[in-house]
């Protein structure tokens, strides 16, 4: 089973309320571990490895650097987690590095003879711990405060990411509702690297609210049933997660469609 996470954009007082409702529930498992964490986010004047859906990560832990490359993948609502990271010394890029040879080789022909420079940069205070349900369920709750930075720009963030670890992928929901009973939750639709584009950009980390129409879905005949029956859903989930955001901060009326849109790629 592929590790999966949620992402919820969160502010403040959000922060207090949820570790508040953790410790009351007896949800967590030891103590809570805080961390700094600056991300350096890596491309060509042009933007070439954005364009072809691709970031290079550079991570500074304590005093270890890593490098992680992520590829264009699936909405961001319930989504694989990072993938592992390699050695970075000096916080320098290591393409050579990069153990899968194919996302290697279209890094060579993207970049092709560039050099790579930052776009932008995120400096995290990240705070963890280990939530457990009753069940067996047992998933990272892992809290992000700091800001991102991008062009001599900078914005605030903060988001909670709860990372399954063991047990059922549903469990997440259902540590989901124990945390936020109340609801009023907004996913974290965009990764760090996307908003820090969008920084640089429009000097916003968050794109300009409106309705979302459904968009096709490009099925593989290779696919089975449930990958494609997957890729739909992942759609339709995509689209009502904006437009709840539209709804709730647009003042005209909005009226929302929901349809299935989707085509085979031969």
């Amino acid at each position: 089973m592929s590790e999966i996470e949620l992402k919820f954009a969160i502010d403040e007082s959000t922060v207090g309320r949820l570790w508040e409702r953790a410790r009351k529930l007896r949800l967590t498992k030891g103590g809570r571990r805080t961390r700094k964490l600056r991300s350096i986010y890596l491309d060509t004047p042009e933007h070439a490895l954005k364009s072809a859906g691709i970031a290079i990560r550079l991570r500074r832990d304590g005093r270890r650097w890593t490098q992680t490359v992520k590829t264009r993948a699936a909405p961001q609502d319930l989504s694989p987690v990072d993938p592992p990271g390699v050695p970075a010394p000096g916080g320098r890029p290591q393409i050579n590095a990069i153990p899968d040879p194919a996302v290697r080789d279209e890094i060579v022909r993207q970049v092709n003879g560039s050099t790579l420079q930052a776009v932008c940069e995120t400096v995290i205070k990240r705070t963890a711990t280990e939530i457990s349900l009753g069940d067996g369920t047992r998933a990272a709750l892992a809290v992000d405060d700091g800001e991102i930075r991008a062009n001599g720009r900078s914005a605030p963030w903060r988001e909670a990411e709860i990372e399954l670890i063991e047990g059922r992928p549903g469990g997440l929901f259902d540590i989901v509702q124990a945390l936020f009973p109340d609801g009023a939750l907004r996913f974290s639709r965009l990764s760090k690297a996307a908003r820090g584009y969008l920084l640089a950009e429009t000097g916003e980390i968050e794109p300009p609210v409106t309705p979302r129409n459904a968009r096709s879905v490009a099925l593989d005949p290779a696919q089975t049933a449930e990958q494609a029956a997957r890729d739909v859903v992942r759609e339709c989930f995509d689209q009502v997660a904006a437009n709840v955001v539209a709804v709730q901060n647009l003042d005209k009326p909005t009226v929302l469609f929901l349809e299935l849109s989707f085509e085979y790629s031969s």
